[in-house]
């Protein structure tokens, strides 16, 4: 299902989204600057796109311009081998075009869903299939994330010290589903504000397609509701298998985005 937003109400969102993300990018030792046109997010810390990319597209074609061209100037002296571009209704229409001219390659469409069906999340979720991940357990969240997102080894160790971080944050949360005391799936979320993100979901190979992913994602959905979010959002696989599970937990399509990607040259 579609929220059907009108173009100023899904900028409007857009923007709200990205600033969020921008903010769990930059835990803790990243920052969020403007670039010409773009927000941007750089840390040090994570060598993933989620945390090292630009958003949010404000200005005139020119202004777009210059800060595509400008990017990769900048990615390039923090030791970046590409730079990602988040094309959405928060940024100006000609961005995707523009991406194109340059030599950006388009290489995923997400979709940002919103919960608008709180109702529909499993019901008493944390508490009956999951459960928050105690400290002494979160050692055993990096190498289960790495399998189920795909991390290349060098990725998984220097993203174990950004997750370290993030679970330091008192904004981010992890909850895990444990069979015969072995931690078999986890999801994480943050909070920002009133907004609150479903970030990360992983369930190993063995006990799939048994109802833990939906018991994760209502967790930490219902977790920011109970912190006071008003907002409860994630991003998914446009048209994928993802995205219509969320559908039936009361998450609904509010709009797509395009990510770009410039490779550098070594």
């Amino acid at each position: 299902m579609d929220l059907d937003l009108d173009d100023t109400r899904a900028a409007a969102l857009a923007t709200t989204l990205e600033q969020a993300a921008r903010a769990l990018g930059s835990v803790r030792y990243g920052r969020v600057l403007r670039l010409a046109a773009a927000s941007v997010v750089l840390n040090p810390d994570s060598p993933l796109a989620s945390a090292n990319h630009a958003s949010t597209f404000v200005g005139g074609p020119g202004a777009v311009e210059t800060a595509l061209l400008l990017l990769p100037e900048v990615w390039a002296e923090v030791g970046l081998p590409a730079v990602h571009v988040v094309a959405s209704p928060a940024s100006a229409p000609e961005l995707g075009l523009l991406c194109e001219e340059l030599e950006y390659e388009a290489v995923e469409e997400t979709s940002a869903m919103l919960l608008t069906d709180p109702a529909r999340l499993v019901e008493g979720e944390p508490g009956i299939r999951v459960r928050p991940v105690p400290e002494e357990a979160e050692d055993l969240l990096p190498p289960l994330l790495a399998e189920g997102l795909g991390w290349r080894p060098a990725v998984a160790r220097r993203q174990r010290v950004a997750l370290g971080h993030r679970l330091d944050d008192a904004r981010h949360l992890a909850v895990g589903a444990w069979v015969d005391g072995e931690l078999v799936g986890v999801a994480t979320g943050f909070r920002h504000g009133a907004v609150g993100q479903v970030v990360d979901v992983v369930v190993a190979e063995g006990h799939r397609r048994r109802g833990l992913g939906r018991a994760l994602v209502s967790a930490v959905a219902a977790s920011h509701l109970t912190a006071g979010a008003s907002l409860v959002w994630l991003s998914v696989e446009a048209g994928g298998r993802a995205e219509r599970a969320c559908e039936l937990l009361g998450f609904a399509t509010a709009y797509e985005a395009v990510t770009y990607v410039l490779p550098l040259e070594a």
